[in-house]
């Protein structure tokens, strides 16, 4: 009768000692929880930013900058129209192209024809560009709203299932960006080895190019601690599980003895 109330008493703490580790456990996943979870609203305002960032860098005009020779006129080409530095002006490429501060007037290594078909070449360029940009920003500005739902939806420990995967969204994204920004880059290869005019490429460019990188840390870091987070809904599940299941035993066993 002894040894089995030793018994009895040695399964209990045993249980116990269990049922203990199990709460400290948990209680160690749910500061992890939290850290992710701060980590992923970190994310989101992180992506606001750079859908602020790239949108301010796509409509700014410092994106191709010319320098003609001898009169040193500042022309910035930007993916929609240009921009002369010299008289403060805003005009359209084909405008442009009949103007006097026109740079293919001033080089010597390409035809006239030639010139006029990179000018030309750089304005469909520039529209193919914006329109790539402008999807990433509404994929962006979705992704925005699906981090929102996502996150509202783990602190309220229910399932959210998005029409868009994250994967895919970000996968969007940093392909339309990157692929404008490539494409453009090599449209303007062809000028910055001209050696009579003097180009750099301006802070919107490399805004975006840095926008673009960022996004794709960020998609990294969202698929991880995103799966970070559904492991532990599921071991949080089970340890509330078994913690159940011990409670039900022990009060039957109590009962049983009483």
């Amino acid at each position: 009768m002894i040894n089995n109330s030793l018994l009895s008493e040695e399964i209990d703490l045993t249980k116990s000692s269990r049922r203990n580790d199990q709460e400290i456990v948990l209680m160690q996943s749910a500061m992890r929880y939290k850290t992710i979870k701060n980590n992923l609203q970190l994310v989101m305002i992180l992506n606001f930013i750079c859908l602020i960032g790239t949108t301010f860098a796509m409509a700014f005009y410092q994106w191709f900058l010319i320098v003609l020779p001898n009169t040193k006129t500042r022309i910035w080409l930007n993916l929609l129209y240009v921009y002369d530095k010299q008289v403060e002006k805003y005009m359209s490429y084909s405008t442009y192209e009949n103007s006097e501060y026109n740079f293919c007037l001033y080089i010597k290594d390409l035809s006239q024809n030639d010139c006029l078909y990179e000018l030309r070449l750089l304005e469909a360029i520039g529209i193919f560009c914006f329109c790539c940009i402008m999807v990433s920003l509404i994929f962006l500005s979705y992704d925005i709203i699906r981090l929102k739902h996502l996150l509202k939806a783990f602190e309220q420990q229910q399932k959210y299932q998005s029409r868009l995967k994250g994967v895919i969204v970000y996968s969007l994204i940093i392909v339309g960006q990157f692929v404008s920004l490539l494409v453009y880059f090599f449209t303007t290869i062809l000028l910055t080895s001209l050696r009579e005019i003097e180009t750099h490429f301006g802070s919107s460019f490399w805004v975006n190019l840095f926008c673009c990188i960022s996004l794709g840390i960020f998609a990294c870091y969202y698929r991880k601690s995103k799966g970070r987070i559904l492991r532990f809904q599921i071991m949080e599940k089970l340890i509330n599980q078994e913690l159940a299941e011990d409670s039900l035993n022990h009060l039957d066993s109590s009962e049983a003895h009483f």
